[in-house]
């Protein structure tokens, strides 16, 4: 439910509904009190990620583009994306089918957060961010989907349930983590 389509308040009665943030601020003004009431699981980067989505996700111009997991009217997820790179070794490339450049165009998954009551969507919020970031590769080219993790634990979330790898190049601001890839 996302993309050129006009957003109407019939996705207020899905069950599930992916929506541009953009597009909900113009067309459905009803989604502020939800996108307030948004809460991560407890812990610095979940309370990171809800800040962020209050004070940060309308303004303009957009840094990424942000899109709203919705469940009858209600925020149930969150995610953003935009352009980035990554720099991976010879081997790394290699697991991209040997790919020439050290520096490889990339889609940053810039934020990303399930509601603290909706466990179990973690899977299908990443799908559907992968699904957009493939869908996007074919207007700019992008070998991998990668994350910035806030810090160790996240990082090792990413490891353990989303098969991210770590490369070589640092996370910007932290330089103690690794930036975080998948191939798209």
């Amino acid at each position: 439910m996302s993309g050129p389509f006009p957003i109407s308040r019939d996705v207020l009665r899905h069950a599930r509904a992916y929506v541009r943030v953009d597009q909900v601020a113009r067309a459905l003004p009803v989604l502020e009190d939800a996108i307030q009431a948004f809460k991560a699981p407890p812990g610095p980067a979940g309370e990171s990620v809800s800040r962020w989505l209050v004070e940060h996700a309308f303004h303009e111009p957009q840094e990424a583009t942000v899109r709203l997991r919705l469940s009858y009217g209600r925020v149930t997820g969150v995610y953003a994306l935009c352009a980035a790179q990554i720099t991976l070794d010879t081997a790394e490339r290699a697991q991209l089918g040997g790919v020439r450049y050290r520096t490889q165009p990339a889609i940053l998954l810039a934020q990303f957060a399930r509601a603290a009551d909706a466990p179990g969507i973690g899977a299908e919020l990443l799908r559907h961010a992968t699904g957009t970031a493939r869908r996007a590769r074919t207007y700019v080219g992008a070998t991998a989907l990668v994350v910035d993790p806030f810090d160790e634990p996240t990082a090792e979330m990413w490891r353990e349930h989303f098969g991210f790898r770590d490369s070589q190049q640092r996370v910007p601001g932290n330089r103690s983590l690794r930036r975080q890839w998948v191939s798209l």
